[in-house]
């Protein structure tokens, strides 16, 4: 009859504990002692947050309020504060290389500018508004320089001058320089009748132009002359 008494008992029930309430930004220690008071075990994770500072309290798992058997495991989610990224170095890529590594390390294309470079390769990027290796938030915007190229050079006009003056204008813009000769009846001997490249014209640094000088009036031809002074002894 005991036997059966006893079979007939219920076990009794340990109470549950509630996870306490943890506000976020709150202190760790504070809240790992409340849950620690209230019969329960205590784990910490850290989170990237951009919000709680690093250091406090994110929240816990499982949340506030969550009944559970006493020494149960409550993890406790501590800020590691905002996640940074790394920059990624895009100075010498294309700018269409330039976009897709800043893309991939889950920063912002910004602004591209575009500048005259004479080492710099046109289409490539010169340089970027945030230095490779900083640390910086996700969505950051780089902005880049992206060389044009060599900075053309506008062709003087020499017409009309000298031709040492016109020489030595030229070479000094970097310019190389031919000559030919050619007679003309209207410009000075010795002065440029015409230029190859025209003046104004905008080309690369050290292109050649070609300098037509005059020699001057064409002489008459000798057998003509001859053939007036016959005809004037005939009449």
């Amino acid at each position: 009859a005991l036997g059966l008494v006893a079979w007939g008992v219920a076990p009794k029930e340990e109470p549950l504990s509630a996870v306490p309430a943890a506000m976020a930004g709150e202190d760790q220690q504070d809240v790992s002692r409340t849950i620690t008071d209230a019969g329960l075990e205590v784990r910490t994770h850290e989170v990237f947050n951009t919000v709680v500072p690093a250091g406090k309290v994110v929240g816990t798992e499982p949340g506030p309020g969550t009944e559970l058997a006493p020494d149960s495991v409550v993890t406790v989610l501590v800020s590691k504060g905002e996640e940074l990224f790394g920059t990624p170095e895009v100075t010498g890529m294309t700018e269409d290389e330039a976009r897709a590594a800043l893309e991939q390390a889950g920063l912002t294309p910004g602004s591209v500018s575009r500048e005259h470079s004479g080492t710099v390769e046109d289409g490539t990027v010169m340089s970027q508004s945030v230095s490779a290796g900083d640390q910086v938030s996700p969505g950051t915007a780089v902005d880049l320089v992206v060389s044009k190229g060599i900075a053309p050079v506008t062709v003087p006009i020499v017409t009309g001058l000298e031709y040492d003056t016109a020489f030595g204008k030229l070479t000094g813009l970097g310019f190389l320089v031919a000559k030919e000769e050619a007679y003309d009846d209207t410009v000075e001997k010795g002065r440029v009748i015409s230029q190859w490249p025209r003046g104004k014209k905008q080309v690369g640094p050290g292109e050649l132009v070609i300098l037509t000088v005059s020699k001057g009036a064409e002489p008459a031809d000798e057998g003509d002359d001859a053939a007036d002074e016959e005809k004037k002894s005939e009449d």
